[in-house]
């Protein structure tokens, strides 16, 4: 079971991250044809960083993300998720979709350790252009009754980025709301972290920011994200900004 806590912008925000970059290497500018992005790194606070490595498959499409592995059908469609321990009770998670050729997702199921008959499933709800507008969460200890924990909205701008994210728990069968968070402006440049695999939107490495194609670069608040780029647009490196002050720092290596 989930809680009414809602996390915003990146992890950074409510955790101290390294200002200084210390003496890390240089993001990889190659020039290369070979674009994807093998890791990104994520500096958590001062003594340590978080390394995410990205693998691909012949066709270009991501089967590992950090201590997520994807499990792919025929149709090249993300069928489990396999999930390294990462400090909640979710096993390994199964995808459903909406028909047989369908690239939309349905719902997910996932068992939840230390109760055998325990359930956590996540339904994908869209609007009538098929984007995905809500993302509700159910639990069931007996993997019948299933009981509403919590759920997601989702809006969008006119270049169909993610625009806002709003939280909303229950109280009984009253609905709480936990929380939101609006991104205002985005680049015109790749986002190196998406990819069209929706289920990645809930289990991305930078909470829903893989939903969009384009980058970040404000949000409410004083929070901004500044961004050096590569010559075919991907970004080298992100500073997410606190007004004036650098919060923390995010370096792409590419093959």
């Amino acid at each position: 079971m989930k809680t009414c806590l809602f996390l915003v912008w990146l992890p950074v925000v409510t955790i101290s991250c390294n200002k200084s970059g210390g003496n890390l290497e240089t993001p990889h500018n190659d020039g290369l044809i070979l674009d994807r992005v093998v890791k990104t790194t994520i500096y958590t606070n001062v003594t340590t960083s978080e390394i995410i490595e990205y693998r691909y498959d012949v066709s270009g499409k991501i089967i590992s993300e950090g201590n997520k592995k994807y499990i792919r059908d025929v149709k090249g469609r993300i069928i489990k998720v396999l999930l390294l321990p990462n400090g909640t009770n979710r096993n390994d998670i199964n995808v459903f979709y909406t028909d047989n050729s369908s690239l939309k997702v349905a719902y997910t199921l996932s068992d939840l350790s230390g109760n055998p008959s325990a359930v956590d499933s996540t339904v994908y709800e869209r609007d009538n252009t098929g984007r995905i507008i809500k993302i509700a969460s159910y639990f069931s200890n007996d993997g019948t009754t299933f009981i509403k924990d919590l759920f997601y909205k989702l809006f969008y701008d006119e270049k169909q980025n993610l625009a806002r994210i709003e939280k909303y728990g229950y109280s009984g069968e009253a609905i709480v709301y936990c929380g939101g968070f609006s991104y205002t402006v985005y680049d015109n440049k790749i986002n190196p972290a998406y990819s069209d695999d929706e289920v990645r939107m809930f289990y991305g490495a930078e909470l829903f920011l893989n939903t969009s194609k384009n980058n970040v670069i404000a949000a409410n608040g004083n929070y901004s994200k500044s961004h050096t780029y590569r010559a075919d647009g991907r970004p080298l490196s992100s500073k997410v900004l606190d007004g004036r002050t650098e919060v923390c720092r995010i370096d792409y290596y590419y093959k």
